[in-house]
């Protein structure tokens, strides 16, 4: 059986560390985390009676054994074997339109879409197994099951909490093309902070979404406690957000970086913004409603 799905992006409308670092490396936060429609195309094609994984992908982004995907399809099997099922073949393609390493959650989504796409092929696997498998394999990818479209995210960001999404708004994406490694950009947090956790920001955004409040009212708290680093360290993430300022949206990063995102709450402001000739080694997504 062959399954396509859309692996969408997401976004950090908000991202607060709560504190320090944990016993086990990670840090635990508070994010509202919110798909926009930007996707990579996800094949997955299982043969019962065939076996092993295999991966293809028109970018050259990393070895297909180290591919979250593949790592998906290999953690589903097992889970699938486990429960009695019998051997499957697997073969994924991904076709990549989300960049790499921009904080937008694109090797993820290819993992939760790979999910996704097994559950629906053959089956032998709960919810429960699902989101098991899913944060094992990464902070962000319970999340990028595509039953979510907003969520409250805690824990490491794998505990999720459905919230209403945003509506009548307009998103741009501008990325730098410039690498942020997350790890480095934690370990700089980890030097200039201390456990100083208040703002609440996220759970004020979730309350907002809920009650109905105006784009206004919800998108004036975003936050992003990596940023004021990451704006240190490149000087193109300060200039994207000014950008995007400057043309009416409210903007801010995405993860750890190095992708910005505007969010429009004016139609007409969006167009103006997207239809402007751009110079410059930016790309640019104009994502539309989201």
């Amino acid at each position: 059986m062959t399954v396509q799905k859309k692996a969408y992006a997401k976004i950090n409308l908000t991202l607060e560390l709560l504190g320090t670092r944990r016993a086990d490396g990670y840090h635990d936060i508070l994010s509202i985390m919110h798909k926009v429609p930007l996707f990579d195309e996800v094949t997955v094609e299982a043969k019962r009676g065939g076996s092993g994984i295999a991966l293809t992908c028109d970018r050259d982004v990393c070895r297909p054994e180290d591919n979250l995907a593949y790592r998906a399809a290999k953690a589903y099997l097992e889970k699938y074997k486990e429960n009695g099922g019998e051997d499957v073949g697997i073969y994924i393609d991904l076709k990549k339109n989300i960049p790499s390493k921009a904080g937008l959650a694109g090797g993820s989504s290819d993992a939760a879409a790979v999910l996704d796409a097994l559950s629906e092929a053959i089956g032998n696997a709960d919810d429960a197994e699902i989101e098991k498998i899913a944060s094992d394999i990464g902070s962000d990818v319970p999340f990028c099951l595509e039953k979510h479209k907003c969520a409250l995210c805690s824990g490491r960001g794998e505990i999720t909490q459905e919230i209403k999404p945003l509506s009548g708004v307009y998103a741009v994406i501008i990325f730098p093309s410039i690498d942020m490694p997350t790890g480095s950009v934690y370990s700089e947090y980890d030097k200039t902070h201390g456990d100083d956790y208040s703002k609440n920001a996220s759970i004020k955004m979730a309350e907002k979404l809920n009650a109905g409040e105006s784009a206004e009212s919800v998108l004036g708290l975003m936050c992003n406690d990596f940023s004021p680093i990451c704006e240190k360290k490149s000087a193109l993430i300060a200039e994207a957000r000014k950008e995007l300022e400057d043309g009416g949206a409210y903007s801010q990063m995405s993860g750890s970086g190095s992708a910005v995102f505007g969010i429009f709450t004016s139609e007409s402001e969006y167009l103006s913004f997207s239809e402007r000739k751009k110079n410059g080694n930016n790309q640019y997504f104009y994502l539309g409603a989201i």
